[in-house]
């Protein structure tokens, strides 16, 4: 793996013009495949790192929370259709700055190129240009290629299973996520060391 650049993970709320009442329950939109931040356990409640800090805040304020488990797309569509109050932690970038307003970070996490070792090592970014790196449809690392590196071809999926697989399967020379993510992923799949 080859560590890009540390960004932070902030929380998240949409920008709204008018002014809106306290509500009784604060709806914190979560991704359900972003272990350890946030996940669903194997009991299919919402889990992980994001999820114990905000039932702290909770306890702390005693203020009520509700959470809603989803993909990074839905997520995003539920805090734009405000049926979430607020997202638990996104990366972010000026495109979601123009819709969502962001705290100030709370957690800074690295961004990784993972590859399979069978093809080779990689050492800089700049050898995948003519290449196809996979990321998430809709990610920050989408847009970072997009801006910093036009010349690498970008392979969109939906999924991180569907990043590995086509990474493994040659589609992509590479994939892109945050560390701790990617890592979790890989393990998860029994992949390490691949």
């Amino acid at each position: 793996k080859l560590a890009l650049f540390v960004i932070a993970l902030l929380v998240a709320a949409p920008v709204v013009a008018q002014v809106q009442k306290p509500k009784d329950r604060l709806v914190i939109a979560i991704r359900s495949d972003f272990q350890p931040f946030t996940f669903l356990n194997a009991e299919g409640n919402p889990a992980g790192i994001f999820v114990d800090i905000w039932r702290l805040w909770a306890y702390k304020t005693g203020k009520q929370i509700e959470f809603i488990s989803s993909d990074l797309k839905t997520s995003l569509e539920n805090l734009k259709n405000q049926k979430a109050d607020i997202h638990s932690g996104l990366l972010f970038s000026p495109e979601r700055s123009e819709w969502i307003g962001f705290s100030r970070p709370f957690y800074e996490v690295g961004i990784s190129l993972f590859y399979p070792l069978k093809q080779g090592k990689i050492s800089d970014i700049k050898e995948l240009s003519g290449q196809t790196v996979a990321v998430l449809r809709g990610s920050q690392m989408e847009q970072f290629l997009k801006k910093d590196y036009p010349d690498i071809r970008i392979f969109h999926c939906d999924t991180m299973e569907e990043l590995i697989k086509g990474s493994r399967e040659g589609k992509a020379k590479a994939f892109m996520l945050t560390t701790p993510v990617g890592v979790a992923v890989i393990n998860r799949m029994g992949l390490s060391g691949e």
